[in-house]
């Protein structure tokens, strides 16, 4: 790594080229009801939304510039009725 950049700095720089730009704020989701109030600011301000789960989409898809990001990461399980 160059002098001074960290991986996670690197992966902060790489998302910003990919998305355009910083979001807003993200949000990090440990229970169903977080999620529910993220997608109603979302809902309700108009902002784009964008969902972060492992954090391993080399693509930028999991952060959005200008936008909500629900990171999922805190979840540690999935229950389906």
């Amino acid at each position: 790594m160059a002098r001074g950049l960290t991986r996670e700095r690197t992966g902060d720089l790489v998302r910003l080229v990919l998305t355009g730009g910083p979001a807003v704020a993200v949000a990090r989701c440990a229970s169903i009801a977080d999620v529910g109030a993220v997608l109603r600011v979302a809902r309700d301000t108009g902002l784009p939304l964008a969902v972060r789960g492992g954090g391993h989409n080399v693509a930028g898809f999991g952060t959005i510039a200008d936008g909500l990001v629900i990171d999922l990461s805190p979840l540690s399980a999935v229950t389906v009725d």
